[in-house]
């Protein structure tokens, strides 16, 4: 956890001369169960995971699938 108006390390992270361009931030308010989840194997039953397997895909397209 950080106070992103105090902390300026992380200020500098986002704003800062050195900082990069993100592919994407995780923000995670689970905690432990979000880290547990990201590292089932694929094998595992699916409401232990976060993410599907491509053959459990939705039919649908976009954000659905």
């Amino acid at each position: 956890m950080t106070e992103r108006i105090t902390d300026s390390v992380f200020v500098e992270w986002f704003t800062g001369i050195y900082s990069k361009k993100w592919d994407a931030v995780l923000l995670s308010g689970g905690g432990n169960d979000m880290i547990d989840a990201a590292l089932s194997p694929p094998t595992s039953d699916l409401s232990l995971r976060l993410l599907r397997r491509p053959d459990e895909w939705l039919a649908t397209s976009g954000t659905a699938r």
